[in-house]
């Protein structure tokens, strides 16, 4: 699954974002993906604010309704009328939301996507997926690759070739790497490797946690030494 934001579209559009700047091969690339979708093995999520800001909070609805006053036009060129996309907000199932009740079953409901599985996380330097929480407390085996958290399309093709080095002693590749995870997903699900594109999950469940809404505390959690651990590949810029 490749996942389309507001922060993909800006990059389509020409311009940059924080931990991104403005690309014409990663443009042409998302462009690409989004318009013609010849992968038969990719799922494509776009915002479910493109149809409707039901039971957003009443800032996240604000934000949504002033990014579709222009950004709607955009999406509708670059997605059709006809089609059918997931919902790339699905990551986002908690912080947004008015009423939280759903929140917990959409929470499980991913984290049953890696389940008894082995997984390889490939993500930001600064991202640390899971650690000191359980959102992974159910996987059987955890790796990752480390990447720069800003412009990590820089090294993109070193990203690419080290997840096809690895990705075979893995059930499930997990990528948290902004507009380059969208790519990423692409050519890897190409080659019949399983990849998500998992975005903010790990910001909504801490605060799933911290608003108490979860027990951690019979959980076994990744603590800084096990995280160092898990790294299998750190790449850098060039």
């Amino acid at each position: 699954m490749a996942r389309y934001g507001d922060g993909e579209l800006n990059i389509m559009m020409g311009g940059d974002i924080h931990f991104q700047e403005y690309d014409t091969h990663l443009a042409e690339r998302l462009k690409n993906i989004l318009i013609n979708n010849d992968n038969s093995y990719l799922e494509i999520g776009i915002p479910l604010a493109i149809n409707s800001v039901e039971g957003y909070k009443k800032e996240v609805q604000e934000f949504w309704n002033m990014n579709m006053d222009m950004g709607r036009m955009h999406w509708l060129s670059l997605c059709g009328r006809k089609r059918t996309f997931l919902n790339a907000s699905l990551t986002r199932c908690y912080l947004d939301y008015e009423e939280k009740i759903k929140s917990k079953v959409w929470f499980e409901k991913l984290t049953g996507l890696w389940d008894g599985k082995r997984i390889l996380i490939v993500e930001g330097d600064s991202s640390r997926l899971g650690v000191n929480n359980s959102l992974f407390s159910n996987t059987n085996k955890i790796d990752r690759i480390i990447c720069p958290s800003k412009n990590a399309w820089s090294v993109y093709d070193s990203i690419k070739l080290c997840v096809l080095k690895y990705a075979k002693d893995y059930d499930l590749i997990l990528a948290s790497l902004g507009p380059t995870a969208t790519v990423l997903a692409d050519d890897i699900s190409r080659v019949k490797i399983r990849i998500v594109d998992i975005g903010h999950l790990n910001l909504e469940y801490n605060k799933f946690i911290e608003d108490g809404e979860i027990d951690n505390s019979n959980c076994k959690l990744i603590d800084e030494l096990t995280y160092r651990n898990q790294i299998i590949t750190t790449l850098n810029y060039i």
